[in-house]
């Protein structure tokens, strides 16, 4: 199971079910290599082993083999040197020379013929473990060459990681996005999405934007509206875009900040108006009222005083007493 979370936005190649389309191709791939990598690693392990003990086996039969060779060429030695324990009568003449070279060349042979056939069936053992040997190496490179391909394919599949982890955060919703994979070989995507807080509206609705908690503009998405309040000027002049950047507009930052953060005021907050000095309006959801509200300062304290006139008045008088609603002055409300 992939968690994602991530929202469509204009302006950006970047979908919602591309996202997970990917992740999930990077999910198998992943897994189909991390499986070869694991086979080609047990399989290795094994070979390594038998590798090792047949290399123990070839040198304990080489050395077995010097061994006898040893022994039987010593014997052949003493037989004919008369180092034997058995007698061997020596006469004289040539002929009598002839048949003691026959008599001794069959006490020889006789006398190491069991050793012979052991240092034959020594030596066939040893090519027969060589050969083994051979065979074992060979799939030793078979399998070094697997491993070799499963890096390949896990290096191929980690830089599938960076750059899907690039292109998540090129989406302009996401604030940031880490993708990984946990010890138990599962693909995770954690996104953190860039919120929005309110709509910044223009009198062409397709140059509407929002703006997130950081300042920063968002575009539309032709998949879902946000349910925000808007913020204009009257008359329908435009928000710079670095508005809520600087020093000035972080203020205006903070007031929406605190109507996103409440969730009363967020649902009663409907259209705020910058004014050309500075100050700040806005509707409301329920009530016909236009609350004046100042400058953005001394935020919650205003919204404080806004909240005993609710309280108080329109349950009285009823909420369309009043058209205009100020709380701009400290320890004042007024009402008209």
């Amino acid at each position: 199971m992939v968690p994602v979370h991530a929202a469509d936005a204009s302006g950006t190649d970047l979908t919602s079910a591309e996202v997970a389309a990917e992740i999930i191709r990077v999910q198998a791939d992943a897994d189909e290599a991390a499986r070869r990598w694991a086979d080609a690693e047990l399989s290795a392990e094994a070979l390594a082993l038998e590798i090792e003990t047949a290399g123990a086996a070839v040198a304990a039969t080489t050395l077995e083999y010097a061994q006898l060779e040893g022994e039987l060429s010593q014997i052949a030695i003493d037989r004919f040197t008369g180092r034997s324990n058995e007698t061997i009568l020596v006469l004289g003449g040539n002929a009598v020379e002839a048949m003691q070279r026959d008599a001794l060349r069959a006490i020889a042979l006789d006398a190491g013929a069991a050793n012979a056939d052991t240092v034959a069936a020594v030596q066939k053992g040893l090519t027969d473990q060589q050969r083994h040997l051979e065979r074992l190496n060979a799939e030793n490179a078979r399998l070094v060459a697997v491993l070799a391909e499963s890096q390949a394919s896990l290096n191929a599949q980690l830089k599938d990681l960076a750059q899907l982890e690039t292109r998540l955060k090129a989406h302009a919703f996401v604030r940031d996005a880490q993708v990984y994979r946990d010890l138990a070989g599962n693909l995770h995507a954690d996104v953190r999405q860039n919120r929005p807080i309110a709509r910044l509206t223009h009198p062409d609705t397709r140059l509407d934007t929002y703006v997130d908690a950081e300042g920063s503009i968002l575009p539309l998405s032709p998949l879902f509206t946000a349910r925000v309040a808007t913020v204009a000027r009257p008359g329908g002049a435009n928000l710079p875009s670095a508005f809520f950047q600087d020093s000035t507009g972080r203020r205006y930052l903070e007031f929406l900040r605190y109507v996103d953060e409440h969730e009363f005021w967020k649902a009663q907050v409907s259209a705020v108006f910058i004014e050309p000095g500075g100050k700040l309006s806005f509707t409301q959801q329920v009530g016909d009222q236009r609350i004046e509200f100042g400058l953005p300062e001394n935020i919650s304290e205003k919204f404080a005083k806004l909240m005993v006139f609710y309280r108080q008045i329109p349950s009285v008088l009823g909420w369309d007493t009043y058209h205009r609603v100020n709380v701009e002055y400290q320890n004042q409300i007024i009402c008209e």
